[in-house]
């Protein structure tokens, strides 16, 4: 049997969810944890069983028992960490969103490449057993060519000012804002699909302009999108549009794909996927086969996505890199993403249609 790839974990808020995943695939292992107080992080170690718990990231990267340093921390904070980690000659695996900006996604992608690690940006939703076995589908022409998309991400958790306080995802400048922390997994599907994105018009609208801070108190000004619709232009001729909202309330998740041969559609956050091709007047729910949701190891939500990701970052890290056939979401996909983001961004503050160098 290989050896276990030894992971170091940065963040005790969302990385106890990448934690118990870690944990449950038996090629890695789970020896270190950071926080930014060394009380979180003991707390952390503690629930989990992990043996070592250090205060700030500065202290994990450079540890020698560790190959792989997980990232889930706030956005702001991403570059430093994984910058930290490549320096050291880790693996990196950073949480969504990416990057705050594209500066920040241009110089992680040329510092894995240079240090010849693997860099994996957490597009978990990529794994699904219904996204995975469309991917094939799609490979296999099931849709001919692709004309149009359509992508809805619709949720109400930003609906109350009070109920989702002020914190990293209510400021731009932090990397917040509904495009990137949930859209961007949309963007990434379309792009995954249909190829390249070579155009960008986006509306980015703020709903709900203040919202509750508990540690000051009062309510603060909010500057980051909940809402966004987001139209694109695909290199291969293809049109689609994202929407994504955080103040739909009892709104739901479903992808479009209209191709020359066939219809595809991914209804509801289940990721029921339904399908029709050339003469069939109605959708039919199609079957996904096992070995789809056999990769999740048969867990439910977000711990199978991410299982999944993890056998596929694996097998890179073996191998010393990708497949080429591999799922697997790299710093450069990450790239590929903020660069849409950031268009997006432009395109709505200047009231235009942005093109992708």
């Amino acid at each position: 049997m290989a050896a276990k790839i030894r992971v170091g974990v940065i963040g005790v808020g969302f990385g106890s969810n990448h934690i118990p995943a870690f944990q449950a695939h038996e090629a890695y292992e789970v020896v270190a944890i950071a926080a930014s107080r060394q009380e979180r992080a003991q707390e952390a170690a503690q629930r989990f069983g992990i043996p070592n718990a250090v205060a700030g990231y500065e202290h994990l990267a450079p540890r020698e028992d560790i190959d792989l340093v997980s990232i889930a921390s706030a956005p702001q904070q991403h570059h430093p960490m994984a910058m930290a980690a490549l320096k050291h000659g880790k693996h990196a695996l950073v949480e969504i969103a990416f990057t705050r900006n594209l500066h920040e996604a241009e110089t992680l992608a040329a510092a894995a490449e240079r240090a010849g690690k693997i860099g994996a940006v957490d597009f978990e939703l990529r794994f699904q057993a219904a996204r995975s076995y469309a991917t094939d589908l799609i490979r296999d022409g099931y849709l001919g060519q692709v004309y149009l998309a359509r992508a809805d991400v619709l949720i109400g958790m930003l609906a109350d000012p009070r109920g989702f306080p002020y914190k990293w995802f209510s400021q731009r400048k932090a990397g917040g804002g509904m495009l990137a922390g949930f859209g961007s997994h949309y963007i990434d599907a379309l792009r995954l699909w249909l190829g390249e994105i070579t155009d960008v018009e986006a509306r980015l609208h703020i709903a709900v302009r203040e919202r509750f801070a508990p540690q000051a108190g009062q309510m603060q000004p909010v500057d980051a999108d909940d809402t966004a619709v987001v139209p694109l232009g695909f290199a291969s001729g293809a049109i689609g549009v994202v929407t994504a909202s955080g103040v739909a309330r009892a709104g739901e998740s479903r992808i479009e794909l209209y191709g020359s041969q066939g219809t595809l559609v991914l209804k509801g956050f289940s990721g029921d996927l339904w399908g029709a091709q050339a003469g069939a007047q109605t959708l039919s729910k199609l079957e996904i086969p096992e070995h789809y949701t056999a990769a999740t190891a048969g867990r439910p939500g977000q711990q199978g996505m991410i299982l999944a990701l993890l056998d596929e970052l694996a097998k890179a890290i073996r191998a010393g890199h990708p497949a080429e056939d591999s799922l697997l979401p790299t710093f450069a996909n990450g790239l590929a993403i903020q660069r849409v983001l950031d268009a997006a961004q432009r395109s709505s503050d200047e009231g235009r249609r942005v093109r992708l160098a």
